[in-house]
């Protein structure tokens, strides 16, 4: 979340949890994917369909391994910390949308 690649500005947070729950489930991982693009096409939204996905894939996960699951209620946890001003901003209807040229 903190990449010193980029600078300790975050990023590619959504795309940790993903490898670690493809290594881990990788049918129910496939499901949250499905999901991220079920959200993203329509909306066109990264913001909303990375935690929509989130969060489904982390009951997906507590649904088959209990309490077990409990690194996965952190890490979403943490991507939705990450995501506050995304949030904010789909509130106020400012969050842009994939493939938006800035200013629009």
């Amino acid at each position: 979340m903190f990449s010193v690649f980029l600078k300790g500005k975050g990023g590619k947070g959504v795309a940790s949890f993903v490898g670690g729950a493809l290594a881990l489930d990788f049918p129910r991982t496939l499901m949250g994917i499905a999901l991220f693009f079920l959200v993203l096409l329509p909306t066109r939204f990264v913001s909303l369909a990375s935690l929509t996905a989130s969060l489904a894939l982390t009951f997906l996960m507590l649904h088959a391994y209990g309490l077990a699951a409990w690194p996965a209620i952190l890490w979403t946890g943490l991507v939705f910390w990450k995501h506050r001003e995304n949030i904010r901003r789909l509130k106020a209807g400012t969050e842009r949308r994939l493939f938006d040229k800035k200013g629009e």
